[in-house]
């Protein structure tokens, strides 16, 4: 396997970790009282799951994770108005 192969793989798992404990945090949320209306804030996460899976260039890992950066911030400013602190997620750097 290449090294930029490896690199590609590597980003790819972080990613799909991030995102996972995003859902994670999402259940928080619905826990706490927000109100995730007909499901789009967790099918947006979903579609980036499957969107990672299928990425083979760099480029489009970017813009996943620019995609998700947007749904994190919305995810923690909920939390954080209610309350609860969050650590930030550390996303690959694509560059």
């Amino acid at each position: 396997m290449r090294d930029e192969e490896k690199k590609l793989i590597d980003a790819k798992e972080k990613i799909l970790q991030n995102l996972s404990d995003l859902v994670d945090m999402l259940q928080q949320c619905e826990n706490i009282g927000f109100h995730d209306y007909e499901r789009a804030v967790y099918n947006e996460l979903v579609d980036l799951q499957d969107e990672t899976e299928a990425i083979d260039i760099y480029l489009e890992l970017q813009l996943v994770i620019n995609r998700s950066q947007t749904v994190e911030k919305q995810i923690e400013r909920f939390l954080s108005q209610e309350g609860v602190s969050t650590t930030a997620i550390n996303w690959p750097d694509i560059s």
